[in-house]
């Protein structure tokens, strides 16, 4: 088979697994990167080099995020537009998710320590603050998105998700 369309294929197999896949802790996965089986299965399965096949994860990744985050400037820059937010509004939810952005490493490793009970009460937690920050800076929760899987109401679609009660 050709390269490029082993690539295709790995591609597809990629988004369809990262559709699938939301940053997700359990207690025997804590240790695992949940990508390194799929990357091991598809490297045995079509004779391709894991780091060539991690690569390709990570752009896709990467690809996938940029356009996440474009889309959701795009819907942020047409509420202000159409008057819902003012462009205040907007750089405080652009610089909040860059915030949460940078701290979700260092969450995912402290739940990684936590039991699902305790990983459900610091969820909660965060998603306290969170609403707090959006009521401090007058701010519809509607606006601001963020991917968390332990959310309710998601809408892959426009990346838009409702926080549960």
């Amino acid at each position: 088979m050709n390269k490029k369309i082993m690539l295709s294929v790995l591609s597809a197999a990629l988004v369809g697994a990262g559709l699938l896949t939301v940053n997700q802790v359990s207690a025997q996965e804590a240790t695992i990167n949940p990508h390194d089986s799929l990357i091991q299965r598809l490297g045995g399965k079509f004779g391709l080099n894991e780091t060539k096949v991690k690569q390709v994860f990570k752009e896709v990744h990467e690809a996938r995020h940029a356009e996440m985050s474009k889309h959701m400037e795009d819907r942020l820059s047409q509420a202000v537009n159409d008057r819902k937010l003012t462009e205040e509004q907007k750089q405080n939810i652009l610089a909040k998710h860059e915030e949460m952005k940078a701290n979700r490493e260092q969450t995912m490793e402290s739940f990684k320590k936590m039991t699902k009970a305790e990983r459900r009460t610091a969820i909660k937690t965060k998603h306290q603050e969170l609403r707090t920050w959006a009521e401090d800076n007058d701010i519809p929760m509607e606006y601001f998105i963020f991917r968390m899987k332990a959310m309710k109401g998601v809408h892959r679609g426009d990346f838009h998700m409702k926080i549960a009660d």
